[in-house]
């Protein structure tokens, strides 16, 4: 993974020469759906970064900075009131912990219009947070690791009722069906004019145009890509960085 060369031939220059194993299909697809990191092929895959890229376009990124700046400030006046409150002199703080929920918040108003409210404790928030947390643990154990291994060589072992898997399922369902209120309550503002992710996604889904039309379960399933892979990712991130 560190040569430079070998990665922009994999990934820039001949992506579409190399294709997911198996096991990492079988993977994604649990987790994320079939949505743009699943997705396979020069023709499939343009037509979903056509999708999704001009809600992350340069003029939208500087736009975003009320909502990011918006969940900082939700963030800063919690910890100062847990701060506050305190009646000892000093306090630990997981900050990991509120890296996962500002990331959830800033992600869902960026995205998708919608605020889980992660830094304020909201119960649909706290919900998936914890699912995430427990299932974090499991992979962080050494059977994990061994199961990466054994998938690699048997793929069908994915369809078998494993603790990982399950767990994995758990959070994957959760945020599907809480991806389906968000656009119910998104059509029922009669959201789809704006600039952001879910408003091209409900423009895409009224076209006419079969190659063009993006279907409901796909809308589901790039929102659980969004709140599940970018968010655990992100997670993931800050719990190798913050020690340090």
């Amino acid at each position: 993974m560190g040569d430079t060369g070998g990665l922009s031939h994999i990934y820039t220059k001949n992506q579409y020469n190399y294709r997911h194993s198996p096991a990492i299909c079988s993977f994604v697809l649990r987790i994320g759906g079939r949505s743009l990191i699943w997705v396979e092929g020069e023709k499939d895959h343009k037509r979903m970064r056509s999708l999704i890229a001009p809600a992350f376009s340069s003029d939208n990124v500087r736009e975003m900075h009320t909502d990011i700046y918006h969940v900082a400030t939700a963030l800063q006046t919690r910890i100062a009131n847990k701060i506050h409150a305190s009646s000892m002199s000093s306090i630990c703080v997981n900050i990991i912990d509120y890296t996962t929920r500002v990331t959830m918040d800033i992600i869902s108003r960026v995205a998708f219009g919608h605020d889980f409210n992660a830094v304020g404790d909201a119960p649909n928030a706290i919900k998936i947070t914890n699912l995430w947390r427990a299932h974090s643990e499991m992979a962080r154990e050494h059977s994990a690791f061994i199961a990466m291994l054994v998938l690699g060589l048997f793929p069908s072992i994915t369809s078998l009722p494993l603790p990982t898997l399950q767990a994995q399922a758990t959070v994957t369902n959760t945020i599907r069906n809480l991806a389906k209120d968000i656009v119910t309550n998104s059509q029922v503002d009669n959201k789809g004019n704006g600039k952001d992710l879910l408003s091209l996604l409900l423009k895409a889904n009224t076209l006419q145009h079969e190659s063009k039309r993006c279907e409901m379960p796909e809308i589901y399933d790039h929102i659980l890509t969004f709140l599940y892979v970018v968010i655990h990712v992100i997670s993931a991130v800050a719990a190798t960085v913050v020690p340090f």
